[in-house]
């Protein structure tokens, strides 16, 4: 009996251990393999010559993502294993086509009615009018039974007055209306400054506390942790490898050098082969670029542990967002 229930132990650990096993497999895949990425692309100055490619692959292209731009239109294409899906927009030429055909037919629709409006209109032309004629028309006399109509001797001068003093009435409740909406146009525009004056007030208050809460020791000492790890993240990610060609010019020589100026201080930083071609003469822009990089998510994984760990971070985000909720 004792040697069954060995037996049966060493199954169920050797079981464990090779499931144990298979999770830090995969593990060590998810952290370790990198996602490779790829971006290509040319100009030559204009919408229509610009086109773009971007690859990103994972696990030797187990996964799969395309996206291809060019002739104003894009097309993406995925890979899943086996299972490729595809998509993307059609570009203006295409769209155009399909709006005219839409086009078209809405045109001929609209001709089918207005023909049989006009067909019905002609019936109702052709038929006899039944209507009868209109008798004369007696004025009723002032009696007792009929106690609104006037007498003959007095002209119908009073109902016309009770028409103008109706008009006169109507245009006075438009007036009021209006008046109405400008003192509340003006009433808003009074209480938008107000609030901004209010806010202003609230910063200029709340500028002492503020500037105590950037100086903070344990606040500079956050920072500087996230800015570290934001250095090292940005490290990871940085392409290997790339080459790129830039052929400018802004139309004005003084233009063209100062920001050829700025490129170079950003040069060293750029990956791989740089060339660039100033124009002093004319007005151009065009260009290639090939650019290959990998990304492991064992960097973004000890970028969140990084910031987890610290306890400045953590306080100095609790105090951001009391502070945030103050305002």
């Amino acid at each position: 009996m004792l040697h069954l229930l060995l037996l049966i132990l060493k199954i169920a650990g050797i079981i464990l251990a090779i499931i144990l096993g298979i999770l830090i497999v995969l593990l060590c895949i998810v952290l370790f393999v990198p996602v490779c990425y790829q971006v290509s692309g040319k100009t030559d100055g204009t919408e229509k010559g610009t086109k773009v490619r971007c690859k990103v692959t994972w696990l030797f292209s187990l996964l799969e993502l395309k996206i291809l731009y060019g002739n104003k239109s894009s097309v993406f294409s995925a890979r899943i294993g086996w299972k490729r899906i595809k998509g993307g927009e059609r570009s203006d030429e295409e769209k155009g086509k399909t709006d005219e055909v839409c086009r078209k037919v809405h045109e001929e629709a609209h001709e089918e009615e207005e023909m049989d409006t006009h067909l019905e209109t002609e019936k109702e032309t052709d038929a006899p009018d039944t209507q009868p004629e209109p008798e004369d028309f007696e004025e009723p006399e002032a009696d007792e039974k009929n106690p609104y109509a006037y007498p003959e001797d007095s002209p119908p001068h009073e109902e016309k007055r009770s028409d103008n003093i109706e008009k006169n009435n109507r245009i006075a409740k438009k007036i009021q209306k209006a008046g109405e909406k400008i003192s509340s146009f003006f009433q808003k525009i009074k209480c938008t400054i107000k609030a901004i004056c209010d806010k202003i007030n609230l910063f200029s208050e709340k500028k002492e506390k503020l500037i105590d809460f950037l100086e903070d020791e344990l606040h500079r000492k956050a920072f500087g942790t996230g800015k570290k790890a934001l250095i090292r993240l940005l490290r990871g990610l940085y392409p290997g490898r790339g080459r790129i060609f830039l052929r400018y010019g802004l139309g004005d020589p003084a233009l063209t050098g100062t920001s050829l100026a700025g490129l170079a201080v950003v040069y060293p930083f750029l990956p791989g082969e740089i060339q660039i071609v100033p124009e002093f003469e004319e007005k151009m822009f065009e260009g290639k670029a090939d650019i290959h990089g990998r990304l492991y998510l064992i960097h973004l994984l000890t970028f969140a542990l990084r910031l987890l760990v610290s306890k400045a971070v953590r306080q100095t985000y609790k105090d951001v967002r009391k502070f945030i909720s103050e305002f």
